[in-house]
C-alpha cells in the first residue's frame, strides 16, 4: 500500500473506519483500489460537517444555511438543528471553560504507523483538559462514547491523534486529561445528543497497541475476514465471500427447520420463530443491499451485467425555468399570478432566519412549534430508545391474518 498522505485522501487505516478494520482485518486489502460510492446519507453527513466547520470559523449559526443546496444536498430543518446542537455544545464549553478551538484538527500518527492519519472534527485546548468533539449526523446507528469500560475506538483514535499533534502545548500547559465528546442529534439516546467521557491521557495509551497490532494483521497475506455490523458500510460488502457465505448459512439454519406452512406465513409463526427470522433478515438484507448497489455500478459499465439493464425512472414534468414560465403564463396565457403559487408557511427552521437570535430562543416563539414523530419503527430490544406506547388491541379476522 502507498505509504504517504495525499491531499484530502482517506487512509485505509483511518479513524472513521477503525471499527471495521480493527475487527475485519481482511477488509483493508480487499477494499484497496475499489471506488467508494457514497450514499445520499453519507453525502448529507459530509455537507453537514462542512457547514459546522464554516459556522465555527465564521461564528455563524447553522440557520444561515437553511434552504440552501450544497453539493446537491438540500439543507433541511433536521440538518440545521443537528449542526446547531453541535455548535451550541462547543460554544457552551468554551464560554464556561475557555480554551482555544482547533477546527478540523489534522494529525498523523507516523510514530505508530505511516498510514495512521486523519482529521478530528474539533478540538478544544482547555486549561486542564483536552476536549475532542466528533459530530455524528446519522439517524439509525447510535454511537456510544464508551464500549463497555473502554472508549469507542474511533473517538479514542481521534484523541490519540490530537494528543500527538498537540504534544508540546499539552506538556507546557500541564494537561493530563482528555475528554471525548460525541454529538449525535438525530438519533435518540437516553443520555441526550451530547455524550461525554473523560480519561487520563495515559489511560488511552493501550489503544496504540490495539491499532498497531490490528494494522499488522491487516497487512498479512491471509488477513482474516470477520462478519458483523461493520459490514454495512464496507465498500466490498456486495462481493465479499465471507458475508455471502455467512448470509447463506444463517438463512439455511433458520429456514431449513421443519416448520411446515408456518415458514411462509409470518402470522402463524410463534414469537420465538419470528424473532429468529428477524435475526437472520438483518444479515441477509445487509448483503442483499450491498449486492444491489454493486450490481447497479456494474450495469453502468460498458460490459454491463448479463440479463440486467438500467432504465430511466418515471419522468415527471417540471418547469425548465420557473421565472420564465411564470412570466409567460401570465402574459401569454392570462393565468392569474396568484393562482400559480401555493401559499405555504415556512418551517420553524426557515422562519428562524427571519427573526433575531434572541427571539429564536424566546418562549413565545418556541411555544409555536413542536416535534412530532411520524410513526414507529422496529428495533432490537437493547436499543437505547424507550419503547413506544402500545397500539390499541385489534382483532384478527380469518386464517390469513387480516385485521
Amino acid at each position: 500500500m502507498e505509504q504517504k498522505i495525499a491531499n484530502g485522501e482517506h487512509s485505509p487505516f483511518g479513524a472513521s473506519i477503525a471499527h471495521r478494520w480493527t475487527v475485519c482485518h481482511g477488509s483493508v486489502q480487499a477494499c484497496e483500489g475499489v471506488a467508494d460510492e457514497p450514499s445520499e446519507y453519507a453525502l448529507e453527513g459530509t455537507v453537514g460537517h462542512k457547514i459546522a466547520a464554516q459556522c465555527l470559523e465564521a461564528k455563524q449559526d447553522a440557520i444561515e444555511y437553511a434552504g440552501r443546496v450544497i453539493d446537491g444536498i438540500e439543507i433541511d430543518d433536521t440538518l440545521v438543528e443537528g449542526v446547531q446542537t453541535y455548535l451550541d455544545a462547543i460554544r457552551q464549553d468554551q464560554a464556561t471553560h475557555g480554551g482555544k478551538l482547533l477546527i478540523e484538527c489534522k494529525f498523523h500518527l507516523k510514530e505508530l504507523h505511516p498510514m495512521f492519519w486523519g482529521t478530528a472534527d474539533c478540538v478544544r485546548i482547555g486549561t486542564d483538559t483536552l476536549s475532542v468533539y466528533d459530530l455524528k449526523l446519522g439517524r439509525g446507528h447510535v454511537v456510544e462514547v464508551m464500549k463497555g469500560n473502554e472508549p469507542n475506538v474511533q473517538l479514542g483514535y481521534y484523541a490519540l491523534g490530537a494528543i500527538y499533534a498537540l504534544e508540546r502545548p499539552l506538556h507546557s500547559l500541564g494537561i493530563k486529561k482528555v475528554e471525548l465528546i460525541v454529538v449525535q442529534p438525530r438519533a435518540w439516546h437516553k443520555d441526550g445528543p451530547v455524550r461525554r467521557a473523560t480519561f487520563e491521557i495515559e489511560e488511552l495509551r493501550w489503544l496504540e497497541t490495539v491499532l498497531v497490532d490490528a494494522a499488522k494483521e491487516c497487512e498479512k497475506p491471509d488477513a482474516k475476514f470477520v462478519v458483523g455490523d461493520h459490514c454495512e458500510f464496507c465498500r466490498i460488502a456486495g462481493t465479499c465471500k465471507a458475508l455471502r457465505d455467512y448470509s447463506f448459512e444463517v438463512a439455511q439454519f433458520d429456514f431449513d427447520q421443519d416448520w411446515g406452512e408456518r415458514t411462509v406465513n409470518p402470522v402463524t409463526m410463534n414469537n420465538e420463530e419470528l424473532s429468529m427470522i428477524l435475526d437472520a433478515i438483518d444479515i441477509i438484507e445487509m448483503w442483499i443491499s450491498a449486492v444491489r448497489t454493486h450490481a447497479h455500478l456494474l450495469a453502468q459499465t460498458p460490459q454491463g451485467l448479463p440479463g440486467w439493464k438500467l432504465v430511466e425512472k418515471q419522468a415527471r414534468r417540471k418547469w425548465i425555468n420557473e421565472a420564465t414560465a411564470a412570466n409567460e403564463l401570465s402574459l401569454d396565457f392570462g393565468v392569474d399570478e396568484a393562482a400559480m403559487y401555493e401559499r405555504k408557511l415556512l418551517s420553524p427552521a426557515q422562519v428562524e432566519k427571519l427573526i433575531t437570535p434572541a427571539d429564536r430562543k424566546s418562549t413565545a416563539f418556541t411555544a409555536l412549534w413542536e416535534k412530532r414523530s411520524s410513526g414507529t419503527t422496529l428495533v432490537r430490544s437493547d436499543h437505547p430508545k424507550p419503547a413506544a406506547p402500545l397500539a390499541p388491541e385489534r382483532e384478527f379476522i380469518g386464517e390469513t391474518g387480516d385485521w
